[in-house]
């Protein structure tokens, strides 16, 4: 490095903070580069597998036989395999059968990835299995936000950012810019999360609690160990649990989120699949609603999906019931039928028309008013277009 020569000839050798960057600008500069290479990549991989004249396999599911609404399950002709983000826009051509439709790629539980979409096809080809070509509109808004953070991680305040915070939390910018140096134990952003220190109920109640779940949900020696590591001895606030199928991981994990939710502390349950959140959360749904003190304990729970699955419910229930019967869905198995009254959308609907009779001066109540207005208007509508059709359907629920 020639600027490191001084006036006399003297080399000062450079002493980076880290082996790989020369300072955290060259970090930033170097993982953009790295984001968009990698965006590079994905569009790449995704031409080479979707493009025209490129058939796959597909079987055709009606959904909704009467809005003709069918999903494509379709099987990848490739050897790499990259399914395309949930939501994002296709166009494809069916072999024999359609030659411009569109939709939008959703998981599917029988092939590699599934198209919704509306499409002119007989209802006699439901089931059939043929080829389609298939084009996609590839969505980078992920990539896209991952090099924007990058960009703009200089400008990151997080809680561990303040100095009074140092040891205790992570800092966003040197999270976004991976530094890792929370992980490092010689480094003194170093730190273990303590569930027991960050709930703020008093600390008698705290051991009360842990106490009792641990009495009423016991654990074997190694699980125990994973719940004393994963809430108080946290390494850098994140702990992993891996273990073969039935040995315990979900038992293990409902009594951790117990023990969360009874300190009083917000927890989000995350999985790779609808399934797997439906199936932990109907085990803690059935341990708080069997037991009082975990009932006062642990609060309220709510039931998330993607915010066009709430509002696709929240319209389905605005044409199927009033609103003094409102349902957002139908139950369609016990977990569905146990977990429906904590879905989302029913609890914001039930707390506007808690609303919906008192003070219209407070401005919460005011757009719960709005709300329950909207749902109303948008069933009046949708029961006058039925009114001109020749016969009437219900609507099914899926």
């Amino acid at each position: 490095m020639p600027w490191l020569f001084g006036t006399k000839g003297s080399y000062s050798a450079l002493k980076a903070p880290d082996p790989f960057f020369l300072d955290d600008r060259d970090r930033r500069e170097r993982l953009v580069e790295a984001a968009i290479i990698e965006q590079y990549a994905l569009c790449t991989m995704y031409k080479t597998v979707f493009h025209d004249g490129q058939k796959h396999q597909v079987t055709l599911e009606l959904v909704i036989p009467r809005e003709k609404t069918w999903k494509l399950h379709i099987w990848m002709n490739a050897d790499k395999k990259p399914a395309p983000p949930e939501g994002s826009r296709s166009n494809y051509k069916i072999d024999g059968l359609l030659e411009d439709g569109h939709g939008l790629c959703i998981d599917s539980s029988l092939a590699d990835f599934a198209i919704l979409t509306r499409a002119p096809l007989s209802a006699a080809h439901n089931g059939d299995t043929v080829h389609i070509e298939v084009t996609l509109n590839i969505n980078l808004k992920s990539t896209n936000a991952k090099i924007q953070a990058l960009t703009n991680a200089g400008q990151a305040i997080g809680f561990g950012d303040s100095t009074a915070m140092r040891g205790n939390g992570f800092s966003l910018k040197r999270t976004i810019l991976a530094h890792g140096s929370e992980l490092d134990s010689r480094s003194p952003h170093y730190f273990k999360l303590n569930a027991m220190e960050c709930s703020k109920i008093p600390a008698d109640q705290k051991r009360e609690r842990v106490n009792y779940i641990l009495d009423k949900f016991p654990l074997d020696e190694s699980q125990r160990v994973a719940v004393e590591m994963a809430l108080f001895q946290a390494v850098c606030g994140i702990h992993l649990i891996k273990g073969p199928l039935g040995n315990g991981k979900t038992y293990t994990i409902l009594v951790m989120i117990l023990i969360l939710a009874s300190l009083g502390l917000n927890v989000l349950i995350c999985a790779g699949s609808n399934a797997v959140v439906d199936n932990i959360l109907h085990r803690y749904h059935s341990a708080v609603s069997e037991d009082t003190r975990l009932r006062a304990w642990c609060g309220m729970y709510c039931r998330f999906r993607s915010p066009a699955y709430q509002m696709a419910a929240l319209r389905r229930a605005s044409v199927e019931e009033r609103l003094n019967h409102w349902q957002c869905q139908g139950p369609t198995s016990p977990i569905e039928q146990d977990l429906q009254d904590c879905q989302v959308e029913s609890l914001v609907v039930k707390r506007a028309m808690e609303l919906y009779s008192e003070d219209p001066q407070n401005t919460a109540q005011e757009e719960a008013r709005n709300l329950i207005n909207m749902l109303d208007s948008d069933r009046q509508r949708t029961l006058a277009r039925e009114e001109k059709k020749p016969w009437p359907v219900p609507m099914r629920r899926f």
